[in-house]
């Protein structure tokens, strides 16, 4: 995975790491967290050049999914934050599904 910058960041959004890297923040467990526009039947809704997954994604990142101020953002509280924007942007038409190993702990992202 190559990291790129994007507009508006002076970090790239995306990091090159390794199980070694994520252990230590998910209680030495180590598994691949996988979140999803819809499900293999659902739709994906476009909307302004992006998708509306896409956009609650960036969203995400920047910042809004931190429920807890002064916190890092975990996987739980992103997955929260897709589900529900998600549903709201498409006015309930599309549902974003997340799979997680069920002894992954809640970790930051």
């Amino acid at each position: 995975m190559v990291a790129q910058p994007v507009a508006g960041f002076h970090e790239p959004l995306v990091k090159q790491v390794g199980p070694d890297a994520l252990a230590p923040h998910a209680g030495g467990k180590v598994g691949v967290v996988v979140f999803a526009a819809s499900t293999s039947t659902g739709s994906s809704i476009e909307d302004r050049g992006n998708g509306f997954f896409t956009r609650a994604l960036l969203e995400a990142i920047r910042g809004a999914a931190s429920y807890v101020e002064g916190r890092p953002t975990t996987v739980n509280m992103l997955d929260l934050y897709l589900s529900e924007r998600v549903k709201f942007l498409s006015r309930g038409i599309q549902a974003p599904t997340t799979s997680k190993p069920a002894a992954l702990p809640d970790f930051p992202i």
